[in-house]
C-alpha cells in the first residue's frame, strides 16, 4: 500500500490556500476601492450594503485560509507519522529489523511508534534467544 493520498491531500490543501488567499485579496482590494469611491459614486448607489458584504465575504475568506492552513499543518503530522510507521510494519512482516521508528517532535501517533519500538524489540530478543 502506497500512500498516494498524501499528495493528493497536500494538493487539496495548497489549493484551498491559495484560492483563500486570492479571495483575500480580491475582496481587500474591492472594499477599499468602494472605500475610496464612494464620494464619488451616485447618491443611490448603496456602498454602506457593498462593504458589508464585502467585509462578510472577506472575514470568510480568512476562516477559509486559517482553516486550511490548520488543516494541512494537522494532515502533515499525521501522514508523515503514518508512512513511518507503514514502512516499519512492512519491515517486520517481511521478517527484517525496521529499526526504530522516529518521528518528529509535534507529529501524531506518537504513543503508537513507541508501541511499535517496543513490539520490535521484543522481536529481536525473541529471534536473537532462539539462534
Amino acid at each position: 500500500m502506497v500512500l498516494t493520498v498524501d499528495r493528493r491531500v497536500r494538493r487539496f490543501y495548497v489549493a484551498i490556500l491559495l484560492l483563500s488567499v486570492a479571495e483575500v485579496a480580491l475582496l481587500g482590494a474591492l472594499a477599499f476601492a468602494l472605500a475610496r469611491l464612494g464620494p464619488a459614486l451616485p447618491p443611490d448607489f448603496p456602498v454602506a450594503l457593498a462593504l458589508a458584504a464585502c467585509g462578510a465575504a472577506f472575514g470568510a475568506g480568512l476562516v477559509a485560509l486559517v482553516l486550511a492552513t490548520v488543516a494541512a499543518l494537522h494532515s502533515h503530522r499525521t501522514l508523515g507519522a503514518t508512512r513511518s510507521i507503514l514502512d516499519a510494519l512492512r519491515a517486520l512482516r517481511e521478517g527484517r529489523d525496521p529499526g526504530p521508528v522516529r518521528l518528529r517532535p509535534g507529529d501524531a501517533l506518537l504513543d503508537l511508534a513507541e508501541e511499535l519500538n517496543a513490539l520490535a524489540e521484543r522481536l529481536r530478543g525473541a529471534k536473537g534467544a532462539r539462534s
